[in-house]
């Protein structure tokens, strides 16, 4: 594998009990082998993602089906042929079409306040229950800064968490974009959805710089064992939810594509198309990317939805 596995040791201080402070269901400590390390700070922690006071989300009509029965794709609207869900153990299908559940480019739609099923028991409520899994922030040690791991393996296909952060414009995206220096940390992520039948596309543009959840320290890979998908849960504004791609060894490094994977999900600055070793490699907001995967280009994605 090209992802780091670390494992909790004596030599791992605790620098923080819970980043969220009590938001998320489950803690999320963060560990380094730094004595008296501080914990990431300039940013506040958030479980969900904050709108502007320019912005407005509505709610999605619901489904009608009775609280003593269990939505199903025979009886829920939310989950229909076109629409992708979660399957019994939380796991993301493409749809219920069994020919097209090897793509996960299909929408997902579930159960929210709207509709008048059970939230404890419908099983198409996964991604708004939150963290699915105990998550670490941990120092790397090296140029990577702090990462993301879980204290358990997580099974191919299922949640794991959401890319949280403050959900902007894309003329504010890419504001913020042009003001960041070569210095700065850039997380901002664009979820891109193609309408076929209106011919468009849907962009929503999340800032986890001054608002973020554990995603925003989640690394780059070019190699990634997790892959970010748009979740709507019972409102119009998707959320960014991440699944495992492959089953993930308790202790390895979280990773995900910046550049979305052929999956409509951009997150990261300019880059240029020349080889890495060219004088000319790096333009001034490029950033070099130390993911360690063979088909590692030594770059981080490009953004086109804000550098275009």
């Amino acid at each position: 594998t090209t992802t780091t596995t670390t494992t909790s040791t004596n030599a791992w201080t605790v620098v923080a009990s819970d980043l969220s402070r009590g938001l998320e269901g489950r803690g999320v400590p963060c560990f380094s082998r730094v004595p008296n390390q501080a914990p990431p700070s300039g940013y506040v922690y958030v479980a969900r993602s904050t709108l502007p006071a320019t912005m407005r989300d509505h709610e999605l009509v619901g489904c009608g089906c009775s609280p003593s029965l269990m939505c199903d794709a025979d009886n829920c609207p939310c989950i229909t042929p076109i629409f992708a869900n979660h399957d019994n153990a939380g796991a993301a299908v493409a749809s219920n079409d069994q020919s097209l559940r090897t793509s996960y480019d299909l929408p997902v739609i579930e159960c929210g306040p709207g509709c008048l099923c059970s939230p404890k028991t419908c099983p198409n409520r996964v991604v708004q229950k939150g963290l699915a899994f105990d998550l670490e922030v941990f120092d790397t040690g090296g140029s990577k800064g702090w990462a993301v791991r879980c204290k358990t393996a997580i099974p191919s296909g299922a949640f794991v968490c959401c890319y949280e952060g403050e959900i902007v414009s894309v003329a504010e995206a890419r504001k913020r974009l042009a003001a960041l220096t070569s210095a700065d940390s850039n997380y901002l992520l664009v979820l891109q959805e193609h309408s076929g039948r209106r011919n468009a596309t849907v962009n929503t543009c999340i800032d986890a710089g001054p608002f973020g959840s554990v995603a925003r320290f989640i690394n780059h890979s070019h190699d990634p064992n997790l892959r970010v998908q748009p979740v709507r849960c019972g409102t119009a504004i998707p959320r960014a939810a991440m699944y495992a791609t492959k089953p993930i060894p308790a202790g390895m490094e979280l990773t995900f594509d910046y550049g979305g994977g052929g999956v409509g999900v951009v997150c990261g600055g300019e880059r240029t198309e020349k080889p890495m070793g060219s004088p000319e490699a790096l333009s001034p907001n490029s950033k070099p990317c130390h993911c360690g995967a063979s088909q590692c280009d030594g770059l981080l994605p490009s953004n086109p939805v804000l550098n275009s």
